[in-house]
């Protein structure tokens, strides 16, 4: 009986661990234009978009200097300054076109169920959106580590 037991669990888990396996793929679920795309905000509003990332404290946990920066920007006033970060890139129209894509164009075959919590956030990169005064009028933070971003508008704050 048992040996049963033990049996049914492991199924049940090699078909739970494929459904979301399945379930968590990512396709092409629409087809907006480039311009439909762009007329969404942040992008509508945005004269540069740029990708950041963040240098760690040594004496913070990971992930917590930029979390700290982030809550302390005031979204329509702040100013983009590089030497906040340690890496920064703008984005050509083209690599806007394919972010925008992937943004609305794509989503999961089914929502993915999880079996557990992610139980870290260290997030490290973000992407800012300027506006013509070169002020942060949304940022998009991205912690690549648990595959978890967090997006952040005037309009949200």
């Amino acid at each position: 009986m048992r040996n049963f037991l033990f049996l049914i669990l492991l199924l049940a888990q090699n078909s739970f661990s494929q459904s979301y396996e399945k379930n968590a793929e990512c396709v092409r679920t629409k087809n907006l234009s480039e311009q439909k795309r762009l007329n969404h905000f942040p992008f509508s509003k945005s004269s540069q978009i740029k990708l950041i990332s963040f240098k760690d404290n040594p004496k913070e946990l990971s992930g917590q200097g930029l979390i700290k920066y982030i809550d302390s920007i005031t979204l329509g006033k702040d100013a983009y300054n590089p030497k906040f970060y340690n890496e920064t890139a703008t984005l050509t129209s083209e690599q806007i076109n394919k972010l925008t894509d992937i943004i609305f164009n794509f989503s999961y075959k089914k929502m993915p169920y999880t079996l557990e919590d992610v139980k870290c956030y260290m997030p490290r990169n973000a992407v800012l959106f300027l506006d013509v005064d070169n002020k942060i009028i949304a940022y998009l933070e991205l912690c690549l580590v648990a595959s978890i971003s967090d997006l952040a508008t005037k309009d949200s704050a």
